[in-house]
């Protein structure tokens, strides 16, 4: 049995198959990977010239939530990992996540969510095969719930109008202070209700986040244990194939989830900024644990001079032409090269110029499914396709869409959103109300 490391984990784990011949089923370490809710905080702690236990570092995160305060709100460790082993359970340091420790803010939080839960069937059911397509309905049917309360309080607007002109008549002075009482009590359901569908909006989205990260994180696992098999065959025979197939598979695999997490943050960048501000520190982090897990797995060919002089080459131009090919907007080297974390900050900088750029729908649509092609792209390959073909592939999909966007005319709205019948009478109401104020 090849053990790498020792780690004492933050909850249990079943290990089917534990002995096997090929090795650890587990393969090089990897840190834990962390979920940031909304309102929490990352931080890590990450220097080489220190080496400590577990309970260190566990004590450690736990000091420093303690010292963190957000919204006058003290904060507490929600979540942590140890990062990179420096001897037998011995580590470099920790990352963690930290949030509010408030009783009530979080009693709150899961009054919410369970609320959610019993209102909609996406919440109730993991199904990666369709997670694309069962979120985008989730959200469909989360927006058209919140345009039924609308409409609601739009059509009381107008009974209340109506009221309103009668009292005029016969008294002039209690009609307009009835008129006050109730622009101030629907303002604030108006209010209430936009606050809840942004709630609920950004809990569908962790969610869905939670459940794509999952599926790239079982990803990776599966393919640093075909590789470290197909490493343990070549102890007994020539194995190149296999093991160049399952080293594809690998980067394959490590780059999908650092296209994800670059997505996620253009994404923040156009739809909350202080949200992109909060996850750009963890980006940069992931970013380079991507690179140092990817380098290390290169590192195990070290044991086979000779496959390692006939494969590590051809692996790490793979590696270079898919990055080149698959990191969003850019191709030039100079943001796409394999390097270190200065690389990683230089490309994570060229995204944020965009701040003043506009928010549009027809965008996140488009980078939801090029996000949704990149997690599926490859799940039945094996390995082979050219950077060739794969280019070509990518050329053809950027001009579908490009051929999209210009058949939008401006000034023009396609039949999709075309206002529904509800849509028009929430318009009308909307223009009562807004004269209901003004008179």
């Amino acid at each position: 049995l090849d053990i790498t490391n020792i780690v004492e984990y933050s909850h249990e784990v079943d290990i089917p198959g534990w002995c096997r011949e090929e090795g650890s089923p587990f393969g090089e370490f990897h840190s834990e990977a962390l979920q940031v809710p909304h309102g929490c905080r990352f931080g890590h702690i990450n220097d080489r010239q220190l080496c400590n236990d577990y309970a260190h570092w566990k004590d450690a995160a736990y000091k420093q939530c303690k010292t963190k305060v957000v919204g006058d709100k003290r904060m507490s460790a929600r979540s942590f990992a140890v990062l990179e082993p420096c001897g037998l359970d011995l580590f470099t340091g920790v990352e963690f996540v930290c949030c509010p420790g408030d009783e009530k803010t979080e009693a709150d939080i899961k009054d919410a969510s369970m609320k959610s839960v019993s209102q909609d069937p996406y919440f109730k059911l993991s199904d990666p095969a369709n997670e694309h397509e069962r979120f985008k309905e989730a959200q469909q049917r989360l927006e058209k719930r919140h345009r039924a309360k609308i409409n609601k309080v739009m059509r009381e607007w107008s009974d209340l109008e109506t009221r309103y002109k009668k009292m005029k008549k016969t008294d002039e002075k209690g009609a307009e202070a009835f008129k006050r009482e109730m622009t101030s009590r629907f303002q604030k359901t108006v209010a209430s209700l936009e606050e809840e569908n942004k709630e609920q909006k950004k809990q569908l989205e962790d969610v869905h986040e939670e459940r794509v990260q999952a599926h790239l994180n079982e990803k990776k696992r599966q393919a640093t244990h075909d590789y470290r098999a197909a490493l343990a065959v070549q102890v007994g025979k020539a194995n190149k194939h296999n093991v160049l197939k399952t080293l594809k598979t690998y980067i394959r695999a490590e780059e999908k989830d650092r296209t994800h997490m670059i997505n996620r943050f253009r994404h923040l960048l156009r739809t909350d900024r202080d949200e992109a501000e909060t996850y750009e520190p963890i980006l940069l982090h992931q970013l380079r644990y991507i690179d140092l897990r990817i380098n290390g797995t290169l590192a195990m060919l070290r044991d086979f001079p000779e496959l390692e002089r006939q494969v590590r080459p051809i692996a790490v131009e793979f590696w270079t032409d898919y990055r080149r090919e698959n990191t969003p907007e850019v191709t030039d080297d100079e943001y796409t090269a394999i390097g270190g974390d200065e690389q990683n900050v230089k490309l994570v900088h060229y995204y944020k110029p965009a701040k003043t750029s506009s928010i549009s729908g027809e965008d996140d649509e488009e980078e939801e499914e090029e996000e949704e092609a990149e997690v599926k792209e490859g799940e039945s390959d094996d390995g082979g396709t050219s950077a060739e073909i794969k280019k070509q592939q990518k050329s053809e999909s950027k001009k579908v869409a490009i051929e999209k966007i210009v058949q939008r005319k401006p000034g023009t709205k396609s039949e999709k959103n075309k206002p529904t019948t509800d849509d028009a009478d929430a318009a009308g109401d909307e223009v009562n109300f807004a004269a209901f104020i003004s008179n």
